[in-house]
């Protein structure tokens, strides 16, 4: 765990959130979770599916509020990219980038400005136009990134941001987003069920448990990127995080099972 407080931008201690399932009883899904996320850093959390990783990403954002525990933030900006990209189908996709900085009542000029340069960051350079249901699935998860940028974000929130794309779309996605990351210096929590990624990108990575979500191990990368997915350190720690997480699927098939042999 990460000491130096000075230099977090996100603290998260002891969140334990709980959902209702009908008038008497609640479904645990995170249990007593602290971490922190420092200036710059990039943090992936890696669990089973279904565990509760981006329900504690939207507690991160202040999009639900914890049963229990404390989100400390020393943000300037925080902004999140959806999985399903979350753009408004009647905008285009200059006006789906601009959204934010119109609602913060930049003028038309400054807005479109903006949202045009950071199109071009992410390879959407003159597409700017064209409505989301017309971009492929790839192409809107730009807009929802560039969307994202357009804030000038010192915290950035990203929700399986690859899962929805084929691995080549991907592949150039991942790239153009470390070399965003280089640039801005920003801070990126990222959840990801793919396990390549997390190790080919981050800083750090959580491992945590099948539901309710714990932090079960975390591990710290120092090899610089970019990062060969060829070599055996790659493969090794990989193998590592893939045996962790098989065994925490199996402990949580065998939990589901006895819940439902219990008598009603």
């Amino acid at each position: 765990m990460q000491n130096n407080t000075q230099n977090n931008i996100l603290a998260i201690s002891h969140i334990t959130h709980e959902f209702p399932q009908d008038e008497r009883n609640y479904m645990l899904v995170l249990n007593d979770v602290s971490f922190s996320a420092q200036k710059g850093e990039f943090l992936s959390l890696l669990g089973p599916s279904g565990a509760g990783k981006s329900t504690l990403l939207r507690v991160i954002a202040g999009l639900e509020k914890p049963t229990f525990g404390e989100v400390e933030r020393n943000t300037e900006e925080m902004t999140m990219v959806f999985q399903h990209y979350a753009l408004f189908p009647w905008l285009t996709a200059e006006e789906n980038v601009g959204f934010g900085l119109r609602m913060k009542g930049l003028s038309e000029k400054e807005w479109r400005r903006v949202a045009k340069e950071k199109m071009a960051e992410v390879g959407l350079g003159g597409m700017g136009h064209v409505h989301p249901k017309e971009l492929s699935g790839g192409m809107r998860q730009r807009v929802g990134i560039a969307r994202a940028l357009s804030m000038s974000p010192d915290l950035l929130l990203l929700d399986e941001p690859f899962s929805n794309l084929d691995s080549i779309t991907a592949t150039f996605l991942k790239k153009d987003l470390l070399e965003i990351w280089k640039k801005y210096k920003m801070t990126i929590i990222m959840v990801n069920h793919l396990i390549e990624d997390a190790v080919e990108l981050s800083n750090r990575i959580l491992v945590f448990s099948g539901r309710p979500a714990r932090i079960k191990k975390e591990f710290a990368l120092k090899t610089p990127r970019p990062r060969d997915t060829r070599k055996k350190a790659f493969y090794t720690l990989n193998d590592e995080i893939t045996a962790l997480l098989a065994e925490e699927i199996q402990n949580s098939h065998e939990t589901l099972l006895r819940e439902k042999k219990k008598p009603v």
